[in-house]
């Protein structure tokens, strides 16, 4: 009995709580937040540096 309640209690401990399930959503969010921003930064700064050809107004 008391090992089949250890094996329980092994087995939950390696669950996931949903403190930790959280904390990875809004970790994981925030590295896609701001690779999406520094990404966004980036062609900004492109367009409003002029084109790059005097044929591309957007400088794509």
């Amino acid at each position: 009995m008391l090992s089949h309640l250890t094996e329980k209690i092994r087995l939950r401990s390696r669950e996931p709580s949903p403190a930790r399930l959280r904390s990875f959503y809004l970790e994981s969010r925030a590295l896609v937040e701001r690779a999406l921003l520094e990404e966004l930064e980036e062609d900004l700064r492109r367009v409003l540096s002029g084109p790059s050809r005097p044929d591309d107004p957007w400088g794509w």
